[in-house]
């Protein structure tokens, strides 16, 4: 009975996350650095363990610095770059991780550091999301061409920075991923789920049957990432003929 109750109990948080991502551009993200590490290692094993985690570090730090989602920017450099992959008019050596500038055939611009181009990226979601001034010097080429605060959220997005009609789905989808990495995280972490400390039998029972049902709660989210993310999404994210309006 406790091992059915667990695996509700575990569900049900998973299933209340996905569905309730903050898409606002101008807040505060949720997830750690593993939990993105994680998210860009699960979309491109190629990648050591030392890059993706300095990705995460870098985005989360600079995100902060200027008051930006760390969630949307990361995911939103994963979409533009297929997971760092490239294979549109951007190139990897760059360091454009949202291509600035690409469009019309251009190449886009390119920054002589991770970090700077993260820093000009997350400077670009500003400029569309907020009226406020920048806490760091500008290094976005592209920052003065936009109309400032007219994009809050992800959707408003859609036809400003990409003309993708879909690219505002795509994105929350790829939140709901990374919503989902956090919360799992979080279960598989806890000794006992909340709600359920007070029981009649022992606590050890109720830790022995959270430790045999993790395996089963992993295949579930294993599971669950099949029908969140479609394959497609970030293969139709990369645009090759111009397409982009940043």
């Amino acid at each position: 009975m406790i091992r059915k109750l667990v695996i509700l109990h575990t569900l049900l948080l998973l299933v209340s996350t996905i569905y309730g991502v903050n898409d606002k551009i101008y807040s505060q993200g949720s997830s750690s650095v593993d939990t993105l590490a994680q998210f860009l290692s699960q979309g491109n094993g190629a990648l050591g363990e030392e890059l993706v985690y300095e990705f995460a570090t870098i985005y989360i730090e600079e995100s902060k610095i200027e008051g930006i989602n760390w969630d949307i920017a990361f995911v939103q450099m994963c979409l533009e770059t297929g997971f760092l992959r490239y294979g549109g008019l951007v190139e990897s050596g760059q360091n454009n991780f949202c291509g600035l500038g690409s469009f019309d055939n251009k190449q886009g611009a390119s920054f002589p550091t991770i970090r700077e181009g993260v820093r000009a990226h997350i400077q670009h979601l500003k400029a569309y999301s907020s009226t406020e001034d920048l806490n760091r010097e500008l290094l976005d080429p592209r920052f003065h061409f936009v109309e400032r605060g007219s994009a809050l959220d992800v959707h408003d997005l859609t036809g400003r920075w990409a003309t993708d009609p879909k690219y505002g789905i795509k994105l929350v989808s790829l939140l709901q991923r990374v919503s989902l990495i956090e919360r799992t995280q979080l279960v598989l972490n806890a000794e006992v789920p909340m709600g359920y400390q007070e029981v009649s039998e022992p606590k050890v029972m109720v830790v022995s049957d959270i430790i045999e049902v993790k395996p089963v709660i992993k295949d579930v989210v294993e599971t669950v990432f099949e029908g969140i993310i479609d394959e497609n999404i970030v293969e139709d994210g990369i645009e090759e003929k111009g397409g982009w309006l940043k």
